[in-house]
């Protein structure tokens, strides 16, 4: 999807005439607006939290319970601190992980002057009310008693099985630590090869359920080990390759003679290929004190293999986002319309007139952003170019805080089924006039040319070195919701759906701006074009169809 556009800032500002022999004040007309925020600096949150709402101004009793959405958490009594101050104490579920969020939409409060708010507000944060593990055993009690799970514990009546290779000697033994415990002992003993180790995995087949990982790809062990320092490498293969196609990663101990949970990191792999997602990763091996030899026996102790990753979002915040929540048209605020080339044809063949704040054509409702492409007559404000069609394309360009330089991209949207349509969410470099001078990356685009298209959707960039990418089957992509992905970071460029990694770019670090033009700001396009280039031929029969997104979210650490 080709780049350029503007954006217009309309200002208004009204004065009141003045009569009767004096100024007359100035009516206050501007909506009043809050910011919501919660206790403590920590993202997850352990128990109860206690939000607070600042109101921009006095809003008198305007605001009250019925003004506030809870999603995820149950909500106590809204108590007013002062003039501009409420606060709301939040309790999530017990015994549980996952995410709860506040907002205060359009037209729930007012300020004493009678003016409505007008910009919606929401704080949302996730919670962990698990209790903490306390365990020094290699047991912590996380982990599902399967092989075939996203966990490979070793109890007994489990069906995990064991094979050790180049002279390692394994059993099941009872921790080290608590007897009640079984764990696997792998021993080194003197005179074994550096890649002594032993595969784990289904008893029978000694296979595991194929590994996938996401934007994150750290795998975690619990390891009892008889010195800090030690190294320990994991290696992930197919099976069915004969050892030839294969990733592996590496951790050190930090404890002698203590358990520990070491993190494995198969974004930054030690030997083999980058990680694959279209590889299926179904045998697992471990070894331990990898790299060297030993003089005499050394032993150590492993459990709960975790083989689902962490939570993508570790380590990033929240910057900015729209979760559309509220009606008519999107957040002036955060968006803009690309109308530039209406009269003189957009590019790559494309057929459609991009309109400027038009609810036919952009509307926000029920919680979502509609992006709505139409077979009508442009409507007449003198830019058509004589097209047939009518679109949006949104843009974050010119609007606070609507340009980035790396971050995690996540936007949870609907394509259209129609042919013809060629939806993009996508980001451009700046200056965009110099295209591809400072780089493309195309978050997801979906062709329009049959009904197979709309069974899948593309990653993409361009800049003047290459346009690498990937296409990734999607066969509900039109049907149902999806969380699209970008991981930038002055390393690499990922690009994922669902946490499915499906395409990455490395900087290749040549000193060539040409193959990496990704370290300046970029900002954020939404879009439906109408045939060209990927859209293929519009059916005669076309009447309208549309892009349906649910958020957008920006993070940066």
């Amino acid at each position: 999807m080709k780049k350029l556009g503007s954006a217009l800032g309309i200002f208004a500002i009204g004065v009141l005439a003045a009569c009767g022999g004096g100024a007359e004040a100035t009516k206050d007309t501007t909506p009043p607006t809050v910011a919501i925020t919660k206790d403590g600096n920590s993202q997850t949150a352990n128990g109860p939290v206690s939000v607070t709402f600042t109101f921009s101004e006095d809003v008198g009793t305007s605001f009250a319970t019925e003004s506030i959405l809870v999603t995820g958490a149950t909500s106590g009594a809204l108590a007013r601190q002062d003039a501009t101050h409420y606060s709301l104490l939040l309790s999530p579920p017990t015994n549980s992980k996952g995410n709860a969020k506040v907002s205060v939409p359009a037209s729930r409060y007012k300020d004493l002057a009678n003016n409505w708010n007008t910009a919606p507000a929401y704080l949302e944060f996730s919670y962990d009310t698990t209790p903490p593990v306390t365990s020094t055993s290699g047991n912590t009690g996380t982990c599902v008693n399967s092989s075939t799970s996203t966990c490979l514990d070793l109890e007994l009546g489990g069906t995990t099985a064991f094979v050790p290779f180049n002279g390692l000697t394994a059993s099941f033994v009872p921790d080290p630590v608590n007897a009640a415990n079984r764990v696997l002992q792998m021993a080194k003993n003197g005179g074994n090869t550096e890649w002594a180790g032993a595969t784990l995995g289904e008893l029978g087949t000694l296979k595991i359920s194929p590994v996938k990982m996401g934007a994150n790809k750290v795998l975690t062990l619990r390891v009892y080990a008889p010195a800090a320092g030690e190294k320990m490498m994991l290696k992930l293969e197919n099976k069915a390759s004969n050892n030839t196609v294969f990733v592996t990663a590496e951790a050190r101990t930090t404890k002698a003679n203590a358990w520990e949970t070491l993190s494995f990191d198969f974004d930054n792999p030690t030997e083999g290929t980058s990680y694959n997602f279209n590889t299926a990763y179904d045998m697992v091996s471990v070894f331990p004190h990898y790299g060297q030899s030993v003089s005499s026996k050394t032993t150590f102790y492993i459990d709960e293999l975790k083989l689902k990753t962490e939570d993508r979002l570790a380590g990033w915040n929240l910057v900015w986002s729209d979760e559309f929540a509220n009606t008519g048209l999107p957040d002036p605020a955060k968006w803009g319309y690309d109308t530039e080339f209406n009269r003189s044809g957009w590019f790559n063949g494309e057929q459609q007139y991009y309109a400027d704040a038009r609810t036919q054509n952009t509307v926000v409702s029920d919680g979502t952003l509609k992006i709505i492409a139409r077979k009508e007559t442009p409507p007449s404000v003198g830019d058509s170019g004589g097209q047939k069609y009518t679109s949006a394309r949104l843009i974050t360009r010119d609007k606070a805080k609507g340009t980035w330089t790396y971050g995690f991209f996540e936007i949870r949207a609907k394509t259209p089924c129609g042919l013809g349509t060629w939806p993009a969410i996508w980001l451009l470099g700046i200056p965009e006039s110099q295209w591809p001078k400072y780089g493309e990356i195309d978050i997801m685009e979906q062709k329009g040319f049959g009904a197979a298209d709309k069974k899948e959707v593309s990653g993409y960039l361009h800049h003047p070195g290459g346009d690498p990418g990937n296409l990734t089957p999607l066969t509900d992509a039109c049907t149902g919701f999806h969380n699209y992905q970008l991981i930038w970071t002055p390393d690499k460029i990922a690009i994922a759906v669902d946490n499915r990694q499906y395409f990455e770019y490395q900087n290749p670090k040549d000193g060539n701006f040409g193959n990496w033009p990704y370290s300046g700001p970029q900002y954020l396009i939404l879009n439906v074009a109408m045939g060209g280039a990927l859209g293929g031929a519009i059916p005669a029969n076309f009447v309208s169809d549309q892009m349906e997104v649910d958020y957008v979210r920006v993070y940066q650490r």
